[in-house]
């Protein structure tokens, strides 16, 4: 097994206490260590040179390269959050600043939410970004919509923003690429 599960752990210390010497036991150890640096590697372990490979399991049961077990993968939670890509009438994009805790602290972000007026039209854009985070996978949806300029008051911590200008910006991985992406598309469609 997993030498990280508590089981197995306890079963390898009560392997290693009946197999230390009462006397001599550092040097005992250190000679331990030393075979596992040495002889009894994970990687390319070199069992015929092993002084006690007549005592091995993994040899005697031919798993030299499956013991000890490994560690099993960890299932990560999926969050989901849908992300707003707002433009106004010049092309520039609503960004707004993360709090300074939590996720993305501090980083310049597109807005989860925005007071859209009725006649706002949003419009959900295909495909589905995928972020890993060390405890968690992300799934980000997009959406689309165009607002006047003067609909959203520009604040410090939100602002319009020419493409350019953002990609200049301490920007997330994910919304790094999602502005890289619109520019390409500007560049190569420009608007009339």
């Amino acid at each position: 097994g997993w030498p990280g599960r508590q089981v197995v752990l306890k079963r390898l210390w009560l392997e290693a206490d009946r197999r230390t010497p009462p006397a001599c036991a550092a040097d005992y150890t250190q000679a331990i260590m030393d075979l596992g640096a040495t002889i009894c590697s994970p990687r390319k372990p070199k069992c015929a040179d092993c002084p006690v490979a007549a005592d091995c399991v993994a040899k005697d049961t031919d798993r030299i390269g499956a013991l000890p077990g490994r560690k099993p993968p960890r299932r990560r939670p999926t969050r989901t959050c849908l992300l707003l890509l707002v433009e106004d009438e010049a092309g520039r994009l609503l960004l707004q600043r993360r709090p300074p805790a939590g996720i993305w602290g501090g980083l310049w972000c597109l807005p989860e939410h925005v007071e859209l007026p009725q006649q706002a039209q949003t419009t959900t854009i295909e495909g589905v970004i995928e972020h890993d985070f060390t405890h968690f996978r992300l799934l980000i949806s997009l959406a689309r919509t165009q607002l006047p300029a003067r609909a959203v008051k520009e604040s410090g911590d939100q602002a319009w923003m020419d493409q350019t200008t953002a990609l200049t910006l301490g920007l997330p991985q994910p919304i790094r690429k999602i502005i890289e992406q619109q520019k390409a598309l500007t560049t190569e469609c420009p608007t009339p």
